[in-house]
């Protein structure tokens, strides 16, 4: 069974941020924490949205989160100096 419910911390951790980051982003509405037993908790639905609409992927290991944020190496093409002038 999958889990429904995470504390900030862990919460943090899937979207690979701090927890004072995930308390920013959740004071200017971009994520929204629910509240159980006076504590926070986000669902998974709601880390699952905040991540594609950051572009980043939550439940995933560190090594992939890296290779997709890795920069890609830009393609040059040469201006051919007939076309320059």
């Amino acid at each position: 069974m999958e889990r429904i419910l995470y504390p900030r911390r862990e919460a943090a951790e899937l979207l690979a941020m701090s927890v004072r980051t995930l308390d920013q982003y959740a004071e200017v509405g971009e994520i929204h924490p629910r509240y159980q037993g006076g504590k926070v908790v986000y669902h998974r639905s709601e880390l699952e949205r905040f991540a594609r609409m950051n572009h980043c992927s939550p439940f995933t290991s560190r090594a992939a989160r890296q290779a997709q944020s890795a920069p890609q190496s830009a393609v040059v093409v040469p201006i051919r100096p007939e076309i320059a002038a």
